[in-house]
């Protein structure tokens, strides 16, 4: 037994000794953590969020951050180019743009490299929600921009955990080790447009009852609807609810009929000052400049904003009937391009939108006003659907909650082809005013619909052009062979999966690799019959060294796709392991077999001997 024991404890040190001159290691060193560090600290803008916002320190807060922020973050008050200016109580529409260089932009420039995308909320005024998810979003993006990937969680991994709504690492948690990439490929990307208070003088009024004691629960905002019109606010008779003031459509009421084309009572929308769902006055205005009469009828808002030409005069929608009544709404109509050649209009054309609500917790897209289905239905479900898949939010068209006629997402769509959606947020205690512990985790919640939407963007418009699903619309790529450790005598070669292979410009395929951080180098990837699309980079890499690649392709309408999503941002990464560095499985098989092989060795040296020893006694025998 100790001969036995002898043999296995001199076969354990040489082949430990001999470890080190096949190159072999036991425990071999993991991937390289992020040059910020594990759980690396920055500004926590939760703080901001403890609670609600007011307008004054909405308007301070967003200062704040323009002001450390200057070259991504740009405030613009959207009352200065409206007929009617401000608020009735003298307050000013906020929007803040969020893109590189917008501290050096134009007043209003749209850059049309860049998809624009507009998020805003409060509409109502008791709906503080709305708004602090909007202010949620600027912050982040504010404050995670020019940021390296980090461990956010403290796992040792990074960007597991992506914001979507989904547990993807499977640990119980959701959403908590987000991409830094992901912000500064946005931002440097995108046209973000975000208005969180389109209703400050109802968010005014419902913060005072509030705190008065009354629960508030104001909705409309603060216009004086019956004569004599004075200065004093009567809550009982004034007020326009905002989100039934917006031109498209808003005839389907005003001209007193109650039934919209598909013979639905359309119920959700007022011509009565004291309803909470009033609409605004009629309009009574001669937009298009013409004159005198049809037969006895004025020529006065006879082409409603309807999407057709209703006086034959080869213009569209010139002359509304009604909406737009309102500093609020016409503030919209000031920042956003749409179909009508209406004086003060915007000039930005949006690609999608989301207006956000509360508390029904659903995700909703036109039609409003009727139930019949857009010519993008399908691009509306899809997109619908992960957002409400973000959320955990129902996805339904907006008449399946109720009808209603004036709203800001049929118009967004209907007058401007916009992508548009109003988010319901939910509210865990049954109200408008959730318990202040419950801010942030909505806003994350919001947040993840923002980022998905914005991701999507460029693929919207596409989509939108032909009348497609996302998936249908462009080419896509991702790695097929994903690598963590590499060899560093073996050349690494890099697969790639083509989706939409017909959409794809030809030879546009290519490769970017950088070690360590230095310039990226590029390289075409060739299709091969066995092996189809790859790219080979150079064996030979010093072992150590950490090699990050991506690769990218042009779509024939103009979109380049990444593999991974976000590019240069947010790179995959390989490390270079010794020349003959095997994994652990092939270091405990090597082990094996290096004790197989002394044993073999040794015990034929160990019989060689005995036999020696046999031959010696035998020959003693005879000569004796």
């Amino acid at each position: 037994m100790s001969r036995k024991i002898t043999i296995f404890i001199m076969a354990m040190l040489l082949s430990l000794n001999f470890l080190p001159v096949f190159g072999l290691a036991i425990s071999p060193e993991g991937p390289m953590a992020d040059d910020n560090g594990p759980g690396a600290a920055y500004f926590n803008i939760n703080s901001y969020f403890s609670e609600y916002h007011t307008y004054e320190t909405m308007l301070m807060h967003l200062e704040i951050l323009q002001g450390q922020f200057p070259d991504i973050i740009r405030l613009y008050d959207l009352t200065e180019n409206t007929g009617l200016g401000r608020t009735y109580q003298g307050r000013s529409v906020w929007a803040v743009k969020v893109g590189k260089g917008v501290g050096s932009e134009a007043e209003y420039y749209d850059d049309p490299a860049k998809p624009n995308v507009l998020i805003f909320g409060a509409h109502h005024g008791r709906e503080w929600m709305s708004y602090e998810v909007c202010i949620y979003t600027a912050f982040y993006l504010a404050y995670n921009y020019d940021r390296s990937n980090v461990d956010d969680d403290g796992d040792t991994l990074v960007n597991e955990d992506l914001l979507d709504g989904l547990d993807n690492d499977n640990d119980g948690l959701i959403d908590e080790d987000p991409s830094q990439g992901r912000v500064n490929y946005l931002v440097d990307n995108r046209e973000i447009w975000i208005i969180p208070m389109i209703n400050p003088d109802g968010v005014a009024y419902d913060h005072t009852i509030s705190r008065a004691g009354t629960g508030g629960g104001w909705r409309k905002n603060l216009r004086n609807n019956i004569p004599p019109l004075t200065d004093e606010f009567d809550p009982d008779s004034d007020g326009v609810d905002l989100n039934r003031n917006y031109p498209y459509m808003w005839w389907a009421n005003s001209k007193g009929s109650v039934i919209n084309p598909d013979g639905v009572v359309i119920a959700m929308d007022s011509a009565n000052p004291t309803s909470d769902v009033y609409r605004g006055p009629p309009d009574g205005e001669n937009q298009d400049g013409d004159s005198g009469t049809m037969g006895l009828i004025p020529r006065v808002d006879e082409d409603p904003v309807d999407g057709i030409d209703n006086d034959g005069d080869g213009r569209l929608d010139e002359d509304r009937d009604g909406g737009f009544s309102e500093p609020e709404t016409q503030a919209m109509g000031a920042l956003v391009k749409t179909f009508d050649d209406q004086p003060d209009t915007g000039n930005i054309p949006f690609v999608t939108s989301i207006s956000y609500h509360s508390v029904a917790g659903l995700v909703l897209w036109p039609w409003g006003y009727t139930r019949r289905s857009t010519p993008h239905d399908s691009l509306f479900k899809d997109v619908g659907n992960r957002l409400a898949e973000a959320t955990g939010y129902q996805g339904m068209q907006a008449t399946s909650l109720y009808p209603a006629s004036g709203d800001s997402e049929d118009w967004l769509y209907g007058s401007g082809n916009i992508l548009a959606f109003t988010i319901e947020l939910d509210g865990p205690d049954g109200g408008f005013h959730p318990a202040t512990e419950h801010i942030i985790p909505i806003c994350k919640k919001a947040l993840a619909a923002n980022l998905g939407l914005f991701d999507l963007s460029d693929r919207i418009e596409v989509a939108k052009q032909y009348h497609l699903t996302l998936d249908q619309a462009v080419v896509g790529v991702k790695v097929a062979n994903i690598q963590t450790v590499v060899k560093s005598d073996e050349d690494i070669l890099i697969q790639a999966e083509i989706l939409n292979e017909d959409k794809m410009v030809p030879d546009s395929l290519t490769l970017y690799y950088s070690q360590d951080g230095e310039k990226y180098q590029q390289t075409t990837m060739e299709f091969h019959r066995s092996s189809g699309y790859y790219g080979t980079i150079i064996k030979d890499i010093p072992p150590g060294t950490t090699l990050r690649y991506y690769i990218t392709v042009r779509d024939v309408s103009g979109i380049t796709a990444y593999a991974p999503d976000y590019g240069p941002y947010d790179p995959h990464s390989i490390d270079i392991s010794p020349e003959s560095g095997l994994s652990t499985l092939e270091n405990v098989i090597m082990v094996i077999m290096m004790f197989s092989i002394l044993l073999v060795v040794w015990g034929g040296f160990v019989g060689l001997i005995l036999m020696a020893f046999k031959a010696e006694k035998r020959k003693s025998k005879l000569t004796a």
